[in-house]
């Protein structure tokens, strides 16, 4: 048998029930549906947190195959290409005067007396292919475009205004590409400072400034391998 309950002590229940649940409600600890207390959930870990952690501490993300090599010393090969051509010896038939210092030498057809300071204008397309320079020159300058020189000399600095040169030096402390106009017989302006290459053979140089980023340094004894790496952008 159910027996009813009073009035005021029905009255007291409902107020306690409900101070019990506005209580639970506000510290989070009610119930769910299936009896539960809600489980607190773990922060979640960025998307993109495996790539922070491969980037430099610069924010920059390393890439394959580009890591330790002087751009100065390996023109612009990775380390992949070094690591590809490992032991390999060029074919003679593949030397030539882009490559190859020696194959340069035998084919000299110009010969310029070393300076303190020297200049190989424009007009030398004209009569000369591969210009021998001679020890002694401090400063030089290469306004030509197109042909190949052989400088035999530690040389400070190295500028090169005209384009598409190949520059052999026994060292060089500084080279600077000049992007610019060379005016050919003074009726036809090209854009210059493109496609130059200087091979050493002494010493690395001390710095680069290139104003195309088509340029490239790198040791005489790798100038084989420089033609066959991607091309500077």
């Amino acid at each position: 048998m159910i027996r009813p309950v009073p009035g005021p002590a029905l009255w007291r229940r409902a107020v306690v029930s409900g101070a019990c649940l506005m209580s639970l409600a506000a510290c989070g600890l009610l119930p769910q549906a299936g009896g539960s207390a809600p489980a607190a959930q773990a922060p979640e870990a960025p998307a993109d947190q495996a790539a922070q952690e491969a980037a430099e501490p610069d924010g920059s993300v390393e890439q394959e195959g580009s890591t330790g090599l002087d751009p100065l010393e390996y023109g612009n090969c990775t380390s992949l290409d070094i690591a590809d051509a490992e032991g390999q010896t060029p074919d003679p038939e593949d030397l030539d005067i882009s490559n190859d210092r020696a194959s340069a030498q035998a084919e000299v057809d110009h010969t310029v007396a070393g300076a303190e300071t020297l200049t190989i204008p424009v007009e030398a397309e004209e009569y000369a292919s591969v210009v021998s320079i001679g020890p002694g020159t401090r400063d030089a300058v290469i306004e030509a475009s197109h042909l190949t020189y052989i400088i035999d000399s530690e040389l400070e600095t190295l500028t090169i205004r005209g384009s598409g040169n190949i520059v052999w030096v026994n060292s060089v402390r500084n080279v600077v590409f000049e992007k610019g106009t060379v005016v050919k017989h003074g009726l036809v302006e090209l854009d210059s400072g493109y496609y130059n290459q200087v091979f050493w053979r002494d010493s690395v140089p001390l710095s680069e400034q290139d104003g195309t980023d088509s340029n490239v340094v790198a040791r005489d004894s790798l100038a084989h391998l420089v033609a066959s790496c991607s091309p500077a952008s």
